[in-house]
């Protein structure tokens, strides 16, 4: 059973909490690169 709740929240919190999901689920590569908030450079995401 899958169980949603839809909260006001900040764009990057949400960016966070649906990458989490999607890495979890295997929907993206653990070294997936994502862009940062500020600066214009890449990361790869952390385990």
């Amino acid at each position: 059973c899958f169980g949603a709740t839809v909260d006001l929240v900040e764009t990057e919190e949400a960016c966070r909490a649906f990458m989490a999901f999607c890495r979890v689920s295997r929907l993206l590569a653990r070294d997936m690169m994502v862009p940062r908030k500020r600066g214009g450079e890449a990361r790869g995401l952390r385990a």
